[in-house]
């Protein structure tokens, strides 16, 4: 009597074990990034004697299919931040605030919160590897330790020297009628993203205005000539010549600047190239013809800092900053993935996210990569959970 008593009590236990593991499924399927679970059932088998046992009971056993991964859903409406794993079982490790505990997830659709920090929508803080200035990972290696939580704060741009200026203009042939000196000026760039106006104005050196006397000044300090000599044309209106040292066709006409910054505070010789175009070519640069001036061109390059303004993550895990007006794009984190020796093992925290256990061994973490999974942007995964599957299974 008590044998058939404990194989009913097992069969009822399975039972809601069932009813308990399915009927979770169906509102899974609406949570991004959550898991199907899988019941087991098994024969309890009792001994009788040295040679006989007799069946007492059935045991159901459920198990979480955290090595699946589901859909991704990709928008361009979807914010930068959002992010799904293709390709592979990695999961993503993040944290939770109110435990300290690091868990592993496919829930990925994180924003920044009002500490900078970019937390998915169960709470859990996106863990990373901060790179170091020059945008890699420090010397070691990627382990537990390593991991920081992301978090976006006091980020500024990093301001660029100026160190070309492309510089083109067109000089008149005719000299009458025309107020010298012609002077254009342009902005460049000091080391920390200062802004100095410098002026290039043009003289006529000889009558036929085939010469002419260019000067460089930083308008700061008119006094202080940076560059001063003169340059011939020849009979086609290309640059021939500088303080009557001939250029060879085709050759970049470059003049070497340097400018002091050091009263500001910044570099104290900074050097930077005028570009006038090419020797004996009159479509490029500064030429000579006509009777008219011609609009001036410049391409300096440098930049202040820029202010941050989002973030981009691209397929190999990299956050990168992005910075307006300067255009800069800076690495700053990189997504580490996870992969177990049995992940099905992971013990669920939350219907998406989950911790290490013995049986699911340590975590392994890498940067994303073939066969682990590749980053996709603006996107997340779908539950992998099939509503349809689980009422069968609930009914059958």
């Amino acid at each position: 009597m008590g044998q058939a008593t404990n194989t009913l009590v097992s069969g009822i236990n399975a039972g809601q074990n069932k009813s308990k593991t399915y009927g979770g499924e169906v509102p899974k399927t609406l949570a991004n990034g959550s898991k199907s679970n899988r019941l087991s059932f098994s024969t309890i088998v009792t001994p009788t004697g040295t040679t006989f046992s007799q069946i007492s009971g059935v045991r159901a056993s459920a198990e979480t299919l955290v090595n699946q991964t589901g859909d991704v859903d990709q928008s361009d409406s979807m914010p930068d931040t959002f992010f799904a794993v293709i390709g592979g079982p990695g999961l993503v490790p993040v944290k939770f605030s109110e435990t300290g505990e690091v868990a592993y997830t496919h829930l990925t659709d994180f924003n920044l919160d009002k500490e900078g920090q970019l937390v998915n929508s169960a709470g859990g803080i996106l863990q990373v590897v901060n790179l170091d200035d020059q945008g890699n990972i420090p010397p070691g290696g990627i382990d537990i330790t390593k991991l920081a939580s992301a978090k976006i704060s006091n980020l500024t741009g990093v301001p660029s020297a100026s160190t070309t200026i492309n510089y083109g203009a067109r000089l008149p042939a005719d000299l009458q009628n025309h107020n010298f000196p012609f002077v254009n000026t342009t902005t460049i760039y000091d080391s920390l993203g200062l802004q100095h106006a410098i002026s290039l104005s043009w003289q006529p050196n000889n009558a036929n205005g085939t010469q002419w006397q260019l000067t460089v000044e930083d308008d700061a300090d008119p006094a202080n000539q940076i560059f001063q000599d003169v340059i011939e044309f020849n009979d086609m209106g290309a640059i021939q010549s500088i303080g009557g040292v001939n250029g060879a066709a085709g050759a970049s006409v470059d003049i070497p600047l340097v400018f002091n910054f050091a009263a500001n505070g910044a570099q104290a010789n900074q050097p930077i190239t005028l570009t006038l175009g090419e020797y004996l070519n009159v479509k490029k640069g500064v030429t000579r013809g006509g009777q008219t001036i011609g609009v001036p061109r410049f391409e300096t390059n440098g930049s202040k800092p820029g202010v941050f303004s989002n973030l981009e993550i691209n397929e190999r895990g990299l956050i990168v900053a992005r910075f307006s007006e300067s255009n800069e794009r800076r690495p700053i984190m990189q997504i580490v993935l996870a992969d177990f020796d049995c992940a099905n093992k992971l013990v669920e925290i939350s219907g998406t996210a989950f911790k290490e256990s013995v049986s699911s061994g340590a975590a392994r973490l890498s940067t994303p990569q073939e066969g682990l999974g590749m980053i996709t942007s603006k996107s997340v995964m779908k539950s992998t959970a099939d509503s349809t599957k689980a009422l069968v299974m609930l009914i059958e």
